[in-house]
C-alpha cells in the first residue's frame, strides 16, 4: 500500500526531519536509511490513523476555495467553527484549510 507523506508536515514529523537532518550531518546515519525511516513513519502515521482514530466532528463554516490538483481536495473555510462528539463548538482560526487526498488512487501492493 502506498501511503501519505502530508504526516511529514505534522508537528512529529517536522521533529523526526530534524533529528534525521541532525543524524546525516554527522555522518551517522546514510540517506539511504533516512528514507527509510521517512517510509516506515508514513507507514506508522497512516496506519495507526486509520486503526485507532474512530471519532467524529461536524465542521461548519463558509466555504471559500475548494480545488482539485493531483486528486487532492484543498478546501479553505472562513469562520470555520468545530464540534467533536459529545463535545462544546469550538470556534478556529479566521481561516481553516483542509486537505483530502483521494483514496481510490492508492493500491495495495503484497
Amino acid at each position: 500500500m502506498e501511503f501519505f507523506t502530508h504526516y511529514r508536515n505534522s508537528q512529529v514529523g517536522l521533529m523526526l526531519e530534524e533529528s534525521l537532518e541532525e543524524l546525516l550531518s554527522s555522518g551517522d546515519l546514510s540517506e539511504g536509511q533516512a528514507e527509510t525511516v521517512r517510509l516506515q513513519f508514513d507507514r506508522a502515521f497512516s496506519t495507526a490513523l486509520s486503526n485507532h482514530v474512530s471519532s467524529k466532528a461536524q465542521l461548519k463554516g463558509q466555504l471559500h476555495i475548494y480545488r482539485n490538483c493531483d486528486n487532492v481536495w484543498t478546501f479553505i473555510l472562513s469562520g470555520a467553527t468545530l464540534k467533536p462528539n459529545g463535545g462544546e463548538e469550538t470556534e478556529v482560526d479566521s481561516f481553516m484549510r483542509i486537505y483530502a487526498p483521494d483514496s481510490r488512487q492508492f493500491t495495495t501492493r503484497n
